[in-house]
């Protein structure tokens, strides 16, 4: 998950893998991978078996603002990423 290093970022994620946890009767790692705007976090998820086991919960940044930030991404959002849901922010 990208982070923005901040406790309360981190206290979220964390509450995330609890929940989902729960929800599904499986177990979950909460593993922050900070850098990049959340490229770094975007590139190990591209990475990553594409087995269905790997998550990524992010700000919109990461998949789109980072497309104009930066030259050159070693991602693809559109082609690389299967979006399943979005959280809310309030």
């Amino acid at each position: 998950m990208p982070s923005l290093r901040s406790a309360r970022a981190k206290g979220r994620e964390a509450n995330h893998g609890k929940f989902l946890a729960e929800k599904t009767q499986q177990n979950f790692i909460v593993e922050n991978k900070t850098g990049g705007g959340g490229a770094v976090a975007a590139q190990a998820l591209k990475s990553a078996p594409t087995d269905g086991h790997t998550l990524m919960i992010t700000i919109s940044t990461t998949l789109l603002g980072n497309r104009v930030i930066y030259k050159n991404l070693p991602y693809d959002a559109d082609k690389d990423f299967a979006f399943i849901s979005l959280l809310s922010t309030g």
